[in-house]
């Protein structure tokens, strides 16, 4: 208990160790209560043995009388003593559980030499008997610790001779167990522990950041930040970090760790720990964790901090760059899955002919964030979900071809409107990483692929001359309502790829775009989780899964679900979109009125949710944990469910999943969707809103045929808005196809 214990140290049974700092070869022996015992204490490098049922105890006390500073002493008792036994009753009057007389023929002490003279033999106990040295005369020859004092009085071997441990008896001051007891220095004591308490608690955290484990120290962080001991956690923080040893993510963990200390420090009224993280002071160190140079970046962000440190609105500041430093540690945690993309060459369509790749979206079934980043190399993550074609078609399409001009066009299209880009030189390309820029999406896709080259010293003119002959032209359009939570930005993402690697001579397989498409969400800096890109890109019903390990590697298996399970789905499954993605208060806020920029909302918006789920991930909270051991969990149940065609625990599954998610990211499931969800319930085996949630397609597993028809009666008459429709929804068991035309 607010013990440490290091080293070959062994504890009996029955024995409770408390307020200690123990280290070295140590053995304690059965029921025994050890207290307030350091290695100041004792020869760290000597055996140390506590035989069973003794009572070892350590205490600061005070004798204004004696010195004016505080004085460590030792108490040494038997847990069968009973300390108001007179030591004249021999069957009763013990120490140390052996007699008083066994004591005194083996220490040579005698009884006036405990005793005050005149004392009656009535009053003479243990708890009187002044046994325990306090103060040591200068001139004694030992250099035995103060302890020993008390293991020799205990009958343990302490090396040195009788004769020289009873001179040194002799010439100490020696106080009772009595005059201890009343004389304890308390704010000493509280001190030594609460320095214990918080000395234990860093080297939890410590453990913890370094071994990945799951344990929940935000309330200590939290209390370190208040009281007062924030520079050693934030010390330990940051050595951890900066370690060698130490991986992207778990450097990245520390950081946002560091981030949740600042942010407690600076209180509620300092402001919304969300929000910019760009000012030019912290250039530096953001610029040396992008070169991966994290010892160097983690000390530069230290020692910026220090200047930060003075007022509640700089701290929480500080608070947030640190969280933009932690996003580049994850950003680079996960473009290590750049190592499973892989590109081959093939014949260069002719010029001017049209590259098409085309997509259907995805409906996640369950384990939908345990495949957003850290969760997904920390935790690893399990997503259950199926590739749909929305009333009819895929949805997603982009086409690509080679022109005769040294230039890349791009053409983005929006319902009725549509955004023209003409890139001439490397710079028209380098926005990339601005969401908002034009055609952000598929610059990062030609900058990823490394059909362009941005560093390059050849301009963009003749980069595309010598080794295309040619420029690029590339319409991309997404038939889908905004904010539809059917993995829509993510898995275009994938057809650009796609598309553009074929009109360049190079293709790639599913599984190297999937990986392809998490570097380029990083590259956008708004990346969220894999299963969109393997939702749309791969066939079918699907199930994957990435390890909690570094590099991040994403792996699917296609499930084979039989032909009456499929017919029991499409005849019982009702796809309704509910409208525009409704956004919390504390969430990003979005623009009514979308101009052709409905994919780069949305890849904001979910990334504006991912930064709220992946803050409350880092901080381990146990309830947060556990939810996402039920999605990843649930996502095999529900797999299961369908490969075994059973409707109903496949309903259930959607049902918990629904309830996971709003667990992992409250706020996510508006009031007027909810009552509509309450109407619906009676018809229902499961329901849940496709992707984070907040509006969107809403998917309801009915219980019959005849079940469907009343859910989209109760819905048709129960429209909370204009925008409700429903869409039919087919199994698409191709996935991406690229075409030449």
């Amino acid at each position: 208990m607010n013990s440490v214990i290091k080293g070959p140290i062994t504890v009996g049974e029955n024995s409770v160790i408390s307020h200690c700092y123990l280290q070295g070869n140590i053995t304690v022996g059965n029921g025994c209560v050890v207290s307030g015992i350091g290695p100041d204490d004792y020869k760290v490098n000597e055996a140390l043995q506590i035989p069973g049922l003794l009572c070892l105890l350590g205490y600061n006390i005070s004798f204004p009388h004696v010195n004016n500073k505080y004085n460590k002493v030792f108490v040494v008792f038997g847990i069968n003593d009973n300390p108001e036994n007179l030591v004249s009753n021999e069957a009763s009057g013990t120490f140390c559980n052996k007699t008083w007389k066994t004591f005194f023929e083996r220490t040579g002490i005698k009884s006036t030499d405990l005793w005050m003279h005149g004392l009656p033999e009535e009053n003479r106990n243990l708890f009187n008997a002044r046994l325990f040295p306090v103060v040591h005369h200068i001139g004694n020859d030992s250099d035995d610790p103060p302890l020993y004092d008390c293991l020799w009085l205990a009958g343990i071997n302490v090396k040195t001779s009788n004769e020289t441990m009873i001179q040194r008896w002799f010439s100490s001051l020696r106080v009772s167990l009595k005059e201890i007891l009343s004389n304890i220095d308390l704010g000493v004591e509280f001190y030594a522990r609460r320095q214990l308490f918080f000395d234990i608690g860093r080297r939890h955290v410590e453990a913890a950041l370094m071994g990945g484990t799951n344990e929940c120290f935000l309330p200590f962080l939290k209390t370190c930040a208040v009281e007062g001991f924030h520079k050693e956690i934030l010390e330990t923080m940051d050595n951890v970090a900066s370690s060698s040893g130490s991986s992207m993510g778990v450097a990245a963990r520390t950081l946002a760790c560091i981030a949740d200390v600042l942010g407690a420090m600076a209180g509620e009224k300092a402001g919304l720990r969300s929000g910019p993280a760009q000012n030019d002071a912290w250039k530096h160190a953001f610029q040396l964790l992008e070169d991966k140079k994290i010892e160097d970046g983690v000390k530069a962000l230290a020692l910026e901090r220090s200047k930060w440190m003075d007022r509640p609105d700089l701290l929480i500041r500080a608070a947030r760059h640190y969280e933009g430093a932690e996003q580049i540690l994850r950003r680079h945690a996960v473009m290590t899955a750049k190592q499973f993309m892989k590109f081959e060459k093939t014949d260069i369509p002719p010029m001017d002919r049209w590259v098409i790749a085309e997509a259907p979206v995805r409906i996640d079934f369950s384990g939908g964030w345990t495949d957003t980043p850290p969760i997904a190399y920390e935790h690893g993550g399990v997503v259950t979900n199926v590739a749909i074609k929305l009333d009819g078609k895929k949805p997603l399409q982009v086409k690509a071809k080679r022109i005769h001009k040294f230039q890349i066009i791009l053409v983005i299209l929006a319902g009725k409107h549509s955004v023209r880009v003409v890139c001439e030189k490397l710079e028209d390309l380098a926005d990339y990483s601005q969401p908002h820029a034009p055609g952000a999406l598929i610059k990062a896709c030609f900058c990823a692929a490394n059909i362009v080259v941005l560093d390059s010293p050849k301009s963009l003119a003749d980069q595309l001359k010598e080794r295309y002959g040619g420029g690029f032209e590339v319409h991309s359009s997404a038939d889908v309502p905004y904010g539809s939570g059917l993995g829509t930005s993510s898995i275009l993402a994938g057809v650009v790829m796609g598309a553009v690697l074929r009109a360049s001579g190079l293709t790639a397989d599913v599984t190297s775009l999937i990986h392809a498409v998490m570097v380029v969400e990083q590259m956008l800096t708004c990346g969220g989780g894999w299963q969109d890109n393997v939702g749309g890109l791969a066939p079918g019903f699907k199930i994957a899964s990435s390890k909690a390990s570094l590099p991040i590697e994403v792996e699917y298996e296609v499930l084979s679900v039989s032909d009456s399970m499929v017919d029991q789905l499409n005849k019982c499954l009702v796809f309704v979109y509910t409208g525009k993605t409704r956004l919390a208060k504390n969430l990003l806020q979005v623009k009514e009125d979308l101009e052709p920029n409905d994919i780069k909302e949305e890849r904001l918006v979910i990334h504006s949710f991912n930064q709220n789920v992946v803050r409350n991930w880092y901080g381990r909270q146990p309830n947060i944990v556990k939810v996402v051991d039920d999605l990843a969990d649930n996502a095999k149940t529900l797999a299961k469910a369908l490969v075994d065609g059973d409707l109903t625990l496949f309903g259930q599954c959607v049902s918990n999943y629904r309830e996971h998610k709003k667990l992992i990211a409250p706020g996510t499931e508006p009031e007027d969707i909810r009552r509509m969800m309450e109407d619906i319930q009676p018809y229902a085996y499961g329901q849940c809103l496709a992707g984070a949630g907040g509006g969107g397609f809403l998917c309801v597993i009915a219980k019959s045929p005849e079940m469907r028809q009343k859910i989209e009666e109760t819905l048709g008459n129960t429209k909370f808005s204009d925008e409700v429709a429903f869409h039919e929804v087919s199994i698409d068991n191709e996935g991406l196809t690229i075409r030449i035309e």
